[in-house]
């Protein structure tokens, strides 16, 4: 089966594309069928041509700004581009909601692959822990603490049902996993201790809007590109939990053409999977 990764974030990682073949190792909800077993091969060269196009010259891209992109496999990165000179393969920034499918393979693999029903309400957005409005963390914050001062309230209405917002994965590190007591550092080091080292985590002060990220599992993370696309690569490549998750576990979001599964975006095309993201 051929899966497809794409990732999209603010502050300069605008793109990364990664895909592997027939012998990936990604189980979307179409995995298996019998229709993808012998995907035609994929042409790196042309895709990588086909990013640099569409980073140089389509109308959306160019109201951007500066933005760095990259297209890759689970081998690794493949090509990659830059427009303007802000931002490279090592720039440093916050990634904000790319934060949510790192946490999500975080969780995944501290467990053993093994999800509870309430892990997984924290993790596709139906636990009930829906705020409004942007979070108010800081970076004084304990896990905990950012939780209990931001989250604490479950909404009983929204049980059961798809919403995007912080409350559910902040319930989720502070209460399920027991990291309440954790600092911006401490949480950092947990999750690279899973995920690896040279994700180069740290959940500085984000400031978008007003509000101030601190240790928000769902979008105060910061990293620089090269790290994210080290874990999308082996997460292509069947090296964590996640590898074999993609797609699971994925509820109505009110759009046909998306669902939200375990910390990240299920595409649809005519209802079948087209990528994740």
């Amino acid at each position: 089966m051929r899966t497809t990764i794409y990732l999209r974030a603010a502050a300069g990682l605008v793109l990364t594309s990664l895909a592997c073949g027939s012998s990936g190792s990604g189980k979307g909800p179409d995995a298996g069928a019998e229709a993808d077993a012998s995907p035609d091969p994929i042409d790196y060269a042309s895709a990588t041509a086909a990013m640099a196009a569409v980073a140089a010259e389509d109308p959306l891209c160019q109201g951007l700004g500066d933005f760095y992109w990259s297209v890759g496999s689970r081998d690794g990165r493949l090509g990659m581009g830059a427009i303007g000179s802000t931002y490279d393969e090592s720039t440093r920034m916050p990634i904000f909601s790319a934060s949510k499918w790192i946490f999500g393979a975080y969780v995944l693999e501290q467990g053993g692959g093994v999800l509870d029903a309430s892990l997984i309400a924290g993790l596709n957005f139906t636990s009930g822990y829906a705020e409004d409005g942007l979070p108010l963390c800081v970076p004084t914050d304990t896990v905990g603490s950012c939780f209990e001062n931001n989250f604490a309230e479950l909404r009983a209405e929204r049980v059961g049902t798809f919403h995007y917002a912080s409350g559910h994965m902040q319930k989720l590190a502070a209460i399920d996993l027991g990291l309440f007591d954790m600092s911006e550092a401490q949480f950092a080091s947990a999750i690279m201790d899973e995920l690896g080292e040279d994700l180069e985590l740290t959940f500085d002060v984000n400031v978008l809007d007003g509000a101030v990220a601190g240790p928000l599992a769902a979008g105060g993370m910061n990293t620089h590109p090269a790290a994210y696309e080290s874990f999308l690569a082996r997460m292509v490549d069947g090296q964590y939990q996640i590898s074999s998750r993609l797609g699971d576990e994925a509820v109505a979001t009110g759009n046909p053409a998306a669902q939200y599964s375990l910390g990240h975006w299920v595409e649809l095309l005519g209802g079948v999977t087209e990528a994740y993201s």
